[in-house]
């Protein structure tokens, strides 16, 4: 008696072996792609569901041999408006970003610029730095160092030249966090600006990224 065997085939949707995920800065998309496929070996594909992802350990996935990070969160703004003040002690100014950690063991990536300026008629210093809260961020790192950007000038003559400060805080918190950039000058009387321009347009901008570890 011959026997018969019957081969039933089922159509069935491919997926692509890849987090739906675009952003446009290249090292974001690779580094996404990494900590996906990583999470994938844990299984967290097994049963096709993805919400599981945002359960999963951070401190158990590995990225390349090392621990692995993902990015919760950016935030970045930008506007047109100039601060200014006369005095040595550190002044707000307009450059300010809230951010709600998701997790209290997060780490804050901030990064500020804009223009800085010095005026005509006195040899004076303009100085940035970022609080959060009533904390100096540069103090972090070394409790004697209080400025993140310095613009010495030793003329007279009105200058104006880019600040850019970037620096990492563990706010340890999942409260609402302000970030601010904040001037002074060195000499308690002349008149230094954050985002002020002798001519031209200018913007200053503020950005924020969260990242668990």
């Amino acid at each position: 008696m011959k026997s018969l065997i019957l081969i039933v085939l089922f159509a069935a949707p491919v997926l692509a072996a890849g987090p739906l995920f675009e952003h446009k800065d290249r090292f974001v998309n690779q580094e996404f792609d990494n900590v996906y496929h990583d999470m994938r070996s844990l299984g967290g594909e097994s049963g096709g569901d993805t919400t599981s992802y945002a359960e999963l350990s951070v401190s158990t996935l590995t990225v390349g041999g090392h621990q692995g990070y993902v990015l919760y969160q950016s935030s970045m703004i930008c506007n047109a408006a100039s601060s200014c003040t006369t005095s040595n002690t550190f002044t707000a100014t307009v450059s300010a970003i809230t951010i709600t950690p998701k997790r209290t063991s997060s780490r804050v990536v901030v990064k500020a610029n804009g223009p800085i300026r010095t005026p005509s008629g006195s040899a004076a210093s303009a100085i940035a730095t970022i609080y959060r809260s009533g904390l100096n961020l540069a103090t972090i790192y070394s409790g004697s160092n209080t400025d993140l950007c310095v613009f010495d000038v030793n003329s007279a003559v009105e200058m104006v030249t880019p600040c850019s400060m970037e620096i990492i805080d563990t706010p340890a918190t999942t409260a609402a966090t302000t970030y601010t950039v904040m001037i002074r000058n060195d000499n308690n009387s002349s008149n230094v600006c954050w985002n002020a321009a002798a001519v031209g347009s200018k913007v200053a901008c503020i950005y924020v990224e969260e990242w668990g570890f």
